[in-house]
């Protein structure tokens, strides 16, 4: 069994060769015999196949940029992803803990009482290894969240400030480079995060103005 089916594999090398026109047959005896061509015929054959893969290199050049545009729009089409449940807030924010480097900054905005009080302890480990890393912060708590204001503003490259009493937010808004969550602290915590330029470009534009309206304490 092993010899007939390493006899068909060598047939088959065979026969290949023979279509690529470096081996040719004669029959004698109802025999094949397989005769090798002219070595001259190897260097015609890969001169061939050169050819062929300089045309296929330049017709691939021409529709590089294509391709390269295509890729460019896919990267920065919009994208959407859902955390569900408080392991999915955390989930979120190791991203961007990750995701972020050096001097970069987050934004955030609307962080309600109830919610800071309840999940205080991860929040504060979070921005103290935020600012280990050299991230900056810019956060806007509610007007009642004064107490736990204070301790973020012990932490280096935060700055604290604080919507009017008459202001609050419906949400709490997270702004990273590379994409803008909206947070809802219910019992079943949701966040939404939209990743997009334009979408982050709006959002900044938008806690700036708060942030310049917002009061210091």
């Amino acid at each position: 069994m092993f010899c007939y089916c390493f006899l068909s594999k060598i047939y088959e090398i065979l026969d290949n060769l023979i279509k690529k026109g470096l081996v040719s047959h004669i029959i004698k005896n109802n025999t094949k015999h397989f005769l090798a061509t002219d070595p001259e015929r190897i260097i015609d054959y890969l001169e061939n196949k050169k050819k062929e893969i300089d045309k296929s290199e330049e017709e691939i050049r021409k529709i590089l940029p294509s391709l390269k545009g295509q890729k460019e729009r896919i990267e920065n089409k919009t994208q959407a992803t859902l955390f569900e449940g408080f392991r999915g807030v955390k989930s979120f924010y190791e991203l961007v803990l990750r995701s972020s480097s050096r001097n970069d900054e987050v934004f955030v905005m609307g962080i309600p009482r109830y919610a800071a009080d309840r999940y205080e302890g991860y929040f504060l480990d979070w921005n103290q290894r935020r600012s280990r890393k050299g991230v900056k912060a810019k956060i806007i708590f509610d007007y009642d969240v004064k107490k736990l204001g204070r301790k973020r503003e012990g932490i280096k490259l935060t700055h604290v400030k604080y919507l009017t009493q008459e202001l609050t937010t419906p949400a709490w808004i997270l702004i990273y480079r590379e994409g803008v969550v909206t947070i809802h602290m219910t019992d079943s915590p949701i966040c939404v995060l939209i990743k997009d330029e334009e979408v982050v470009r709006s959002y900044t534009h938008f806690f700036n103005l708060v942030w310049n309206n917002a009061a210091d304490f």
